[in-house]
């Protein structure tokens, strides 16, 4: 598994505090942060011959907040002890500690001066009655680390101008299946029919929009985040051709969403998975697809700016696990990689491309489907 690594770009970051034998609770919430948009140092990524105390002496001065992941073993840590005390006595910086475990338990390990201190500190929980996408909704919600999560001016890619012109109110919502030659670009579509309720017990008609009409044909993109997947389901380099999601979108979403007569209009698309603009991840062969994402390119041509194209979710995802909301908007999959094979491109929930990535593991960005339908076809009369 490839070790995560730090933002070392500038802004204000968080300087964060765990004793490595808790690499692996630290690294999920590093992960959550880092794809959330929060700015993070820690020294996983120090090389040989580096100055340690040096540089982390540096980095925790220059941060903004100092966030200590707390556990029984961490006051065993000689590096973490110098770290804390370094922060709180010489550098006077904001401490958020994250009880990754029993508070009560984790504070008796600590001696009495520490306890004090952590009386009086609010604290983020992160134990046995919180996972990680509850307590990514608390950081959010307490907006205290809000300074050092990146602007969308950190992330925006330049908007290339849509390839069909001005952009115009969407229209009213027209069956696919009754209308084929009569839709136009921007239309709202029925067709098919997916689970949209909170618990899942019944179907109801997927609206897609039209992106863009060629002669007899049709990119519909859905209106919605229709559910919440992985990019794929192991934390491994993989490629759009490799990645479960895209396994998922062609044999179970294909086959749950739509009944034989609307998956005969369905067209097989060749689609080209160019490489990230800004990253050297390898994105693997093109592939012929049904459903797919789209991809980076076709993010940023089909719509003419980040309002249009953010998304809401439907009820059904939101309770399978989206929550990074924003004005009531979600982040939702691009089929391109991110800055590697293990992170993969992302529209945020205000509606900037996301060219650095997400770990292709992660469980709460929305799946916006997208297909090409066949508008000449003619149905036999039966």
């Amino acid at each position: 598994m490839e070790k995560l690594k730090p933002n070392n770009e500038t802004g204000k970051y968080i300087f964060l505090s765990y004793p490595h034998i808790n690499d692996d609770q630290a690294f999920n919430i590093i992960e959550a942060l880092q794809n959330d948009g929060y700015r993070v140092w820690f020294d996983e990524s120090l090389e040989l011959g580096t100055r340690y105390n040096e540089v982390i002496a540096e980095h925790i001065e220059n941060c903004e907040v100092f966030m200590a992941f707390l556990t029984t073993d961490y006051y065993k840590s000689d590096y973490c002890r110098m770290e804390f005390n370094f922060a709180l006595e010489e550098c006077k910086k904001p401490i958020i500690p994250v009880f990754m475990g029993s508070p009560r338990q984790i504070k008796n390990s600590f001696p009495a001066g520490m306890r004090m201190f952590l009386a009086g500190v609010n604290a983020f929980m992160m134990g046995e009655n919180m996972n990680i996408v509850q307590f990514m909704r608390k950081v959010k919600e307490s907006k205290i680390l809000d300074i050092c999560r990146a602007e969308p001016e950190d992330t925006k890619p330049e908007i290339i101008e849509p390839v069909t012109g001005k952009e115009e109110p969407l229209v009213a919502k027209v069956s696919l299946i009754d209308n084929l030659l009569a839709i136009e670009r921007k239309d709202i579509v029925t067709f098919g029919n997916y689970w949209q309720d909170k618990i899942g017990e019944k179907k109801s008609p997927i609206e897609w929009i039209v992106l863009i009409k060629q002669g007899n044909k049709a990119l519909l993109l859905s209106k919605y985040a229709l559910d919440v997947k992985p990019y794929n389901e192991q934390r491994e380099d993989t490629t759009w051709e490799k990645c479960t999601l895209r396994e998922w979108l062609n044999r179970d979403f294909f086959n749950a969403a739509f009944n034989e007569k609307e998956r005969s209009i369905i067209l097989t698309s060749r689609l080209t998975n160019e490489k990230n603009p800004e990253y050297d991840a390898d994105p693997g062969n093109d592939t012929d697809d049904m459903v797919f994402m789209l991809s980076i390119t076709e993010a940023r041509n089909y719509f003419e700016n980040n309002e249009n194209r953010g998304c809401q979710a439907t009820a059904y995802s939101t309770a399978r696990g989206i929550v990074y909301f924003e004005k009531n908007k979600t982040s939702w999959w691009l089929r391109s990689l991110g800055r590697s094979g293990i992170d993969a491109s992302l529209v945020l929930s205000d509606g900037s491309i996301n060219l650095f990535g997400y770990g292709v593991r992660g469980l709460s960005v929305g799946v916006r489907p997208a297909l090409w339908v066949d508008l000449g076809f003619e149905f036999s009369e039966k």
